[in-house]
C-alpha cells in the first residue's frame, strides 16, 4: 500500500508515513511508496492532492482526523492570594499547564519582556503583583493582579522631636537602604555631614521635592531617580536606596529622619520598617523595627540611638 503527493500550494508540504517525514515543494510531487503502514500524518495549508494506492483487490478504508489546534490560554493562580498580612510573603505563581510566568512588581503591566517566574516572589512590602502566562503553543492568559498589603511593625517619627543617630561604623559604608513610609512636605531623610560633608538627603519644604548631595545615587524601589524631583511618594511604603561613590568613611552620627545640625533641626514624620548599611555586598549593620528595638541585627554591634519615636 502507498501514498503519494502533489503539491499545488506555494508552500512547503510535509508528511509523515511510518514514522518516515519526507517534505515535498511547491509545484512537486512524492510518489513513494510505504510499505504496511496503518496512517500518515499530513501538515499543510492551501491546495493539495492525496492519493492512496492499494494491492489490486485489497479494500482500503479511509478515516480523515484533523488535529485541533491549541487555543486555550493558561490559568494562572497566586498563592497566597491578594489581601492582608502582618508578616513577610512568599507568593508562589502556578499554571494549570505548561507555561511561562512574566510578572513585574511595581504594579506595571507585565510583557514578554518582563520577570520570568521561576521561585517564590519575596513581598517584603505592600507591593501590586501583576502577571500572565503563556503556554507552549503560544496562548496567553489575561493580565491578572494581587495586591499584598503588609501591615507590619514599624517605628513612627513624629516629624518634631524624634530621630535616630547611627554610630560610628569602623568600615567604610557604601549603601545606605531603609523601607520607609513618609507623611510630610518637609524634613531629612538621613544626614551624615558630621563626617560626609556632601551625604544628605532632604525633602525641601517649599517645593515638595527631594535634594541630595552630589556624590550618591538614589534608588526608589530599584529604580534610580534624578536629584530635585519628588522622589519618595508620600504615605506609601517605599525602599530607598543610597549609593556613595567613594563610600563613607568611618561613618558616625548618621542622623535618620533628622538634620545633623543641632540648631537646625528638620525632621521627617513617617514610619521605619528596616534600615541596612552595606560595605559592597556585606551588610555591616541592620535595624529591624518589628524586634521593637535599634539593636544592631547584624551582629556587628553597631547599636543605634533612639530619640523619641513609638513602635507599634
Amino acid at each position: 500500500m502507498g501514498v503519494g503527493i502533489v503539491n499545488d500550494s506555494t508552500e512547503e508540504i510535509k508528511l509523515t508515513v511510518g514514522g518516515v517525514t519526507i517534505s515535498v515543494a511547491s509545484g512537486n510531487a512524492n510518489e513513494n511508496f510505504f510499505d504496511n503502514f496503518t496512517e500518515f500524518t499530513l501538515s499543510a495549508t492551501g491546495d493539495y492532492r492525496c492519493y492512496i494506492l492499494g494491492a489490486l483487490g485489497v479494500a482500503i478504508t479511509l478515516t480523515d482526523t484533523e488535529a485541533q489546534p491549541d487555543i486555550t490560554p493558561p490559568i494562572v493562580n497566586a498563592e497566597p492570594s491578594a489581601g492582608t498580612f502582618s508578616a513577610a510573603q512568599e507568593v508562589t505563581l502556578m499554571a494549570n499547564e505548561t507555561a511561562t510566568i512574566f510578572y513585574t512588581t511595581d504594579g506595571s503591566d507585565p510583557t514578554t519582556a518582563s520577570a520570568v517566574y521561576s521561585e517564590p516572589i519575596h513581598v517584603t512590602a505592600t507591593t501590586t503583583l501583576m502577571y500572565f502566562g503563556k503556554d507552549t503553543a503560544g496562548n496567553s492568559s489575561a493580565v491578572q493582579s494581587s495586591t499584598y498589603t503588609l501591615n507590619l511593625p514599624a517605628l513612627s517619627m513624629n516629624g518634631a522631636t524624634d530621630w535616630l543617630l547611627i554610630p560610628t561604623i569602623p568600615i567604610i559604608v557604601t549603601d545606605l537602604e531603609m523601607r520607609i513610609n513618609v507623611e510630610n512636605n518637609g524634613g531629612y531623610y538621613y544626614d551624615t555631614r558630621e563626617n560626609a560633608t556632601s551625604s544628605y538627603m532632604f525633602r525641601d519644604a517649599a517645593s515638595g521635592k527631594d535634594q541630595r548631595g552630589p556624590n550618591e545615587d538614589v534608588y526608589v524601589d530599584g529604580v534610580m531617580k534624578a536629584n530635585s524631583i519628588h522622589a519618595v511618594n508620600n504615605g506609601v511604603e517605599r525602599t530607598l536606596k543610597v549609593h556613595f561613590w567613594t563610600g563613607l568613611t568611618s561613618p558616625g552620627n548618621m542622623h535618620i529622619f533628622c538634620r545633623s545640625t543641632v540648631d537646625a533641626r528638620t525632621f521627617m514624620k513617617g514610619k521605619i520598617y528596616d534600615i541596612k548599611l552595606y560595605n559592597g555586598a556585606n551588610v555591616v549593620a541592620h535595624y529591624d523595627m518589628s524586634t521593637g528595638t535599634v539593636k544592631d541585627q547584624s551582629g556587628n554591634d553597631n547599636h543605634a540611638t533612639l530619640n523619641g519615636g513609638t513602635f507599634g
